[in-house]
């Protein structure tokens, strides 16, 4: 019991506050500690302010990877738009620039970047479902990878070949994530927090640690895929507390110890000398 009360007694509490500002808005970043925290024992989030992220298509999933069967005769003709058009060994890449789409400025956007390959994209108002077809009927493959645009637009399938005309097998997805996570990969695999950046910090948000030292902290923000976020150079803030045990503090271990004087003079039982009565016999 005394152990544990001179561990309550010796703890302390470090308060610091990160503006994104400082570090280039980048959502991976490192804070330094003007000295280092010995036996820490939990690291609380208090407060936060993100910004609304509008972009709901960027480097996570605007690319188009496809090939054309007769692709000399694409190519010669493509347009750059002022966005390029990627080549590679195995498939060509289309890049979608990063922003926010509705389902009607992002099939206006894909045909204009596709217009020299003469593919062309639409969606039927009354399934949501989108179709890309080649204008002259040529057959090509479409290949739905991690970062592809393919699974906004409705695409499940992984590789789509041999035909000229595709339909989504599901309706078109452009929803933005309400949900960023934030996670402190130097101190626990585990996410710290995962925040609803439309309300203000709601519930306790803490990680338990078993009297580690530290002289910095690495904080990354995270999406629902695991993908840091970009927040498009917009800042945000975030404020922690650090409680670590202080071995520098002394403790008496005799507290309980009471004075001799103080206690008499608290004892009513005690027998003045200068009253006691001697008689003889």
């Amino acid at each position: 019991m005394l152990t544990k009360n001179n561990n309550i007694l010796k703890l302390e509490k470090e308060t610091f506050f990160i503006n994104s500002n400082k570090y280039g808005n980048m959502s991976k970043l490192e804070y330094n500690f003007d000295k280092e925290l010995k036996n820490i024992t939990k690291i609380e989030l208090i407060s936060y302010e993100f910004p609304i992220i509008n972009n709901n298509i960027y480097e996570i999933n605007n690319k188009l990877y496809y090939k054309i069967e007769t692709e000399e005769n694409a190519k010669s003709e493509k347009e750059s738009d002022s966005e390029e058009v990627l080549f590679d060994n195995e498939e060509d890449i289309l890049a979608i620039p990063n922003g926010t789409y509705d389902i009607s400025t992002l099939i206006k956007k894909l045909n204009k970047l596709s217009k020299g390959l003469k593919l062309l994209f639409s969606y039927n108002k009354n399934t949501n479902k989108v179709t890309i077809k080649h204008e002259d009927n040529i057959k090509f493959s479409l290949y739905n990878k991690s970062d592809s645009i393919l699974s906004c637009l409705g695409f499940t399938n992984n590789n789509l070949s041999g035909e000229s005309i595709y339909v989504s097998e599901n309706t078109y997805d452009l929803k933005r994530s309400s949900y960023i996570y934030i996670h402190i990969p130097n101190v626990s695999e585990n996410c710290l927090a995962n925040v609803n950046i439309n309300f203000s910090k709601q519930g306790c948000y803490f990680l338990k640690t078993d009297n580690i030292n530290l002289n910095k902290i690495d904080v990354e923000v995270r999406d629902e895929h695991n993908n840091l976020v970009d927040f498009c150079n917009l800042s945000y803030k975030l404020e922690f507390d650090i409680f670590y045990s202080n071995e520098d503090i002394n403790l008496d271990d005799n507290i309980s110890n009471i004075n001799d004087s103080d206690e008499l003079n608290d004892d009513k039982s005690y027998i003045n000398s200068d009253e006691l009565i001697v008689t003889e016999n």
